[in-house]
């Protein structure tokens, strides 16, 4: 029950809808089914539109952090090596990494087998591959900016095969934080 209602009393449909709201979970349906019910009470009307709003404000700040989250992330510089020019490392957070594991699905596979006998190139499995590898570098950027790393050193992906039809994509390196050297 939201602190601004407690003490009061409610059914048991308006006690969950009511912790929903404060907890910021209530699907707009059962916000507008809750703001009809108590329309004829203006303070609790007004005490369930303020609640609304907050959420609604709270949830903007969430995707508005997310959003830049994302940005940063992609933005991230990386690296095979070992330094980036320009920049000096000045601390390491240690060794990361993110697998992601895909099943290529049964007509993936037979084509797959097809382009092996015939020695071409299986579009389909390159872009599952792709995709794979695309979602453990993603994973391995958010793990290191969890760290506290802006910067990765080191990347390495490898790839392994789990029976005949499902691939594992291993994206690694070291989390570090760098500061542009000055001139």
């Amino acid at each position: 029950m939201p602190p601004e209602l407690s003490g009061e009393v409610a059914c048991d449909w308006c006690r969950s809808s009511l912790q929903a709201l404060a907890e910021g979970t209530i699907q707009r349906s059962a916000y507008a089914q809750l703001t009809d019910y108590a329309r004829k009470d203006e303070v609790l009307s007004a005490i369930l539109t303020s609640l609304w709003e907050r959420m609604m404000a709270e949830e903007l700040v969430r995707r508005a952090a997310s959003v830049d989250r994302v940005a940063v992330v992609e933005a991230m510089p990386t690296t095979s090596g070992f330094n980036f020019e320009g920049s000096s490392i000045v601390r390491y957070l240690g060794f990361r990494s993110a697998e992601v594991v895909v099943g290529m699905g049964v007509f993936r596979a037979i084509g797959a087998d097809f382009s092996d006998f015939f020695g071409t190139e299986s579009n389909s499995l390159n872009k599952k591959l792709g995709e794979a590898k695309e979602a453990a570098f993603r994973r391995l950027q958010a793990e290191v900016s969890d760290a506290g790393g802006n910067a990765i050193i080191g990347v390495d992906l490898d790839y392994t095969m789990f029976g005949t039809s499902i691939v594992g994509v291993i994206a690694s390196g070291t989390a570090v934080v760098i500061e542009p050297c000055g001139d």
